[in-house]
């Protein structure tokens, strides 16, 4: 396979000679002497990208990066692209209406910008690209509303500065919560009852990890408030804050179900 655009490249089994940066590499692995601009591969439009020094680039068979760690932002399309709500970004823009030189300084604002299904990425993550040039995984540095289950009302928005995951189909994975939000669990009809008006929705605590199926129910998330175990006969109850694995025949705790606390009895009872 031939790099060219000026690159200098260290192959399998070698190190840099400051010896930092990358270790060894597969014949598919490139470790970057420089910040190296890249085509990125599933384009159909030739628009290079900057990738970091002293990291792994993953290439494909003619040279188009597959994986890599950015080392600027780019604007770039999630496989999930047609789920998103927002379709604009803010960018910074700078204006000098001072009609007299020298101008010292200038005055910042932010401008709305149409991203036509694109998210920006930010510099210093890594990014995974499917075979088709959108974005699998990668740091996002705006938060984003998207679909939870296509044809179907519901959205969920994810938190900035956080890596946000798609399956290949465009589906939902996985992001942080931007908000507290009710989300049904994977196995949430066990949990409905004649006397329940829940919906089978539990609420989870923003600021957290969540996980979802490709039918937009979560597998594990934080939940935000109490929740009773499955079995009421053992009188226990997940405390709110805790982390939780959800399965199709329950709940597999990922911290230890207490007691639920009896009421109180006051003094004049």
């Amino acid at each position: 396979m031939n790099v060219v655009r000026n690159i200098s490249v260290i192959m399998i089994g070698t190190m840099f000679a400051l010896g930092v940066g990358c270790r060894t590499v597969t014949a598919e692995e490139v470790c970057l002497e420089k910040n190296t601009h890249f085509y990125l591969q599933g384009h159909t439009v030739g628009e290079e990208v900057e990738f970091r020094k002293e990291t792994v680039v993953v290439l494909n068979d003619i040279g188009e990066v597959a994986e890599g760690i950015l080392n600027e932002e780019a604007y770039l399309r999630p496989v999930g692209w047609q789920s998103i709500i927002q379709d604009y970004s803010y960018a910074a823009a700078y204006i000098d209406a001072r009609p007299f030189f020298p101008r010292m300084a200038s005055t910042g604002h932010q401008a709305v910008m149409m991203t036509f299904g694109h998210l920006p990425y930010k510099e210093k993550t890594k990014i995974v690209l499917d075979e088709d040039g959108y974005v699998l995984s990668g740091t996002v540095k705006d938060d984003v509303t998207i679909a939870l289950v296509e044809e179907r009302y519901g959205f969920v928005t994810l938190k900035g500065d956080n890596e946000l995951v798609f399956y290949p189909d465009g589906k939902l994975k996985s992001g942080v919560l931007k908000e507290d939000t009710n989300l049904r669990p994977v196995g949430w009809r066990k949990r409905l009852t004649p006397d329940t008006s829940s919906a089978g929705y539990v609420m989870f605590r923003a600021g957290e990890d969540v996980v979802f199926d490709e039918n937009g129910e979560v597998i594990v998330g934080t939940i935000k408030e109490a929740l009773p175990t499955l079995t009421d006969k053992d009188g226990k109850m997940y405390l709110a804050g805790t982390k939780l694995s959800f399965t199709a025949d329950g709940v597999t705790e990922m911290a230890k179900a207490v007691d639920i606390p009896k009421p109180l009895k006051m003094g004049f009872e």
